[in-house]
């Protein structure tokens, strides 16, 4: 679990498993490129949340759906299409 600060009671409350897991201190080592996709109505990772995982991986390009939920693909298919199109990787 990536945060970049305390995480909430309630968000401990959901997810309770990923707790014991920080992937903070080795995904500056990450080198391929990766493409973070959040909505930003997620009620499960909070929109900072992904932002932060992104932030600490080199290679990464953040994009928020608005309004796209936990799964954005769901309800935002179009424009989460898009941007997985758009995501180009080195040749």
């Amino acid at each position: 679990m990536v945060s970049p600060g305390e995480p909430s009671v309630a968000l401990r409350a959901i997810m309770p498993a990923l707790w014991a897991f920080d992937g903070r201190p080795w995904l500056g080592t990450v080198a391929a490129p990766t493409l973070v996709i959040c909505g930003t109505a997620d009620p499960v990772v909070p929109i900072r949340h992904a932002e932060t995982l992104a932030a600490l991986m080199p290679n990464a390009r953040f994009v928020a759906i608005d309004g796209g939920g936990h799964i954005p693909l769901t309800s935002h298919r179009v424009e989460v299409e898009g941007e997985v199109r758009a995501f180009e990787l080195p040749s």
